[in-house]
């Protein structure tokens, strides 16, 4: 994580845009801040940025967030984490 809380992250996360550039994330992670989000900006093993705006317990609820997030980001996705 290089941004954000760990403890905001759960099994089910809510990605709303990858980035390979840097400058790039942190722009979309400051403007999700400001909006009022949980986010969360995160690096994997290959190094591409992600942008999580919401995490959830169970599958269930993850389904219902990612679908309204679907509506300003059309490749909202989630990400499970083990």
């Amino acid at each position: 994580i290089l941004e954000g809380k760990e403890k905001d992250l759960s099994v089910y996360n809510i990605v709303i845009k990858s980035f390979i550039n840097r400058t790039n994330a942190y722009s979309l992670y400051s403007r999700m801040k400001d909006a009022g989000y949980p986010a969360v900006l995160a690096q994997n093993k290959d190094r591409m940025y992600r942008i999580i705006i919401e995490s959830c317990k169970y599958q269930v609820d993850a389904n219902r967030f990612l679908e309204e997030a679907r509506k300003s980001w059309p490749d909202a996705w989630i990400l499970v984490r083990r």
